[in-house]
């Protein structure tokens, strides 16, 4: 994956995740996919589920330093600190300015 811009965001319980300032169109499609391919398969909830996972790996570069199984990570938060974390990485997937 190309470098680029990061920036750091610290979770209300003290985590400090990095995260990429952007999403490239590549990346945007392969999250797209995910969907499309549960539409064809009839899982749409699944294939959310699948791609706000992806989400999180093309976002977030680190949690608390470390670099390896960052969905997993994220999910095993607790519930609000976790919904803190989406709402910083739904504006970059979306491809809006925060």
């Amino acid at each position: 994956m190309q470098d680029r811009p990061t920036r750091t965001f610290q979770t209300s319980e003290g985590r400090t995740l990095v995260l990429r300032e952007y999403i490239t169109g590549a990346e945007n499609w392969q999250i797209r996919q995910i969907y499309i391919q549960g539409m064809k398969g009839g899982t749409d909830n699944e294939s959310a589920l699948q791609a706000e996972r992806k989400a999180f790996e093309l976002v977030v570069v680190s949690v608390d330093g470390a670099t390896e199984n960052i969905a997993d990570a994220i999910m095993n938060l607790p519930l609000a600190e976790y919904q803190e974390v989406a709402n910083e990485v739904t504006p970059i997937i979306e491809g809006k300015k925060k």
